[in-house]
């Protein structure tokens, strides 16, 4: 059996897209592909996974006890192919990691690494991000390019505005068969110009949102002390901060759903790495982009938040409203 682990965005999609064709063109039936969609706040069922089994971890990372109980299982074929910053420190933790194949390299999205690793030399695989990024402009599908623009925050790259408006139209609707459909020139243009319209919806909404929810907080780590803003809401992204991603240090979503709280930071600066403080607390990602999930089971969602201080953050004053008015 074939299995592709992948996480459920944009990237995970379009990695784990591309290693099911790949696995089809070479006459694997698809009825000996399974695709598990997953996020770091839903536990991994282990026992599907048999002795001889090949699995393909595309976008997503296991924690060193659920890859080691893998390895204890006899499963041996596995390809690992990942780009969160936080996520390859667990590898020298997995106790045969030399045994692991793939592509793990921060800078480049998975989707990216995933085509890279299926088609391109060794001479690229084991090449800077520039010329990995300069092969698949000349060697891989627009919609490639595009996912690798967004989910890396290659801001500078001059599809990046292209890059946004796919994300934006795609997002919300993900599915094999979306992704199926960027492969189409007119149809990859019919969902950009969607994105587009999007956009400018949603900033409108986010502008107003913000002005209502918003809230300021002060946030220690180290001993130094950062400004963010926070916002309850969920699975909204950077950019529903709209320009305030550029005037704080870091941007602050989070939502519950009860029993847990999945909480997301965005920073455009150098100087502050929003993996580092999400791995503390369980989760990690990228150094502008990350997140954790807590646990709230027999909790008081508001003392919870409250009394912990914004988990790690101390809040300073807050009294809630745009721009801390």
């Amino acid at each position: 059996m074939y299995h592709i682990i992948s996480h459920n965005d944009l990237d995970g999609y379009g990695s784990a897209y591309l290693v099911r064709e790949k696995l089809t063109s070479d006459s694997i039936e698809k009825k000996n592909i399974n695709i598990i969609n997953t996020d770091y706040s839903k536990e991994l069922d282990l026992d599907q996974f048999k002795k001889g089994d090949t699995i393909y971890i595309t976008d997503f990372s296991l924690k060193p006890e659920n890859m080691n109980e893998l390895f204890h299982k006899g499963i041996n074929n596995i390809i690992w192919i990942d780009h969160h910053k936080s996520a390859l420190d667990y590898k020298q933790d997995y106790l045969y990691n030399e045994k692991i194949k793939g592509l793990q390299e921060v800078g480049m999205s998975a989707t990216a690494l995933t085509w890279i690793w299926f088609y391109a030399s060794d001479k690229i695989k084991r090449g800077t991000i520039e010329e990995q990024e300069a092969w698949l402009e000349e060697n891989a599908p627009k919609w490639v390019v595009l996912v690798d623009v967004w989910d890396c925050w290659k801001l500078n790259n001059k599809n990046r505005e292209e890059a946004e408006q796919l994300n934006t139209a795609v997002s919300n609707i993900l599915s094999y068969d979306v992704i199926r459909e960027l492969n189409g020139y007119n149809l990859l243009n019919s969902y950009l110009n969607k994105g587009k319209t999007y956009i400018e919806c949603m900033k409108e909404y986010s502008e107003s949102y913000l002005k209502k929810y918003a809230f300021e907080v002060t946030i220690e780590v180290n001993y130094k002390k950062y400004n963010g803003i926070v916002i309850n809401r969920g699975a909204c992204g950077s950019k529903s901060f709209n320009d305030l991603i550029n005037k704080y240090d870091v941007c602050i979503s989070f939502a519950s759903d009860g029993e847990k709280v999945t909480t997301s930071l965005y920073s455009n600066k150098d100087y502050f790495d929003c993996s580092k403080i999400c791995k503390i607390l369980g989760g990690g990602g990228h150094k502008g982009a990350a997140g954790f999930v807590l646990d709230l089971t027999d909790r008081n969602l508001y003392d919870y938040f409250h009394k912990n201080a914004l988990w790690l953050f101390k809040i300073d004053d807050w009294e809630g409203g745009y721009y801390g008015n």
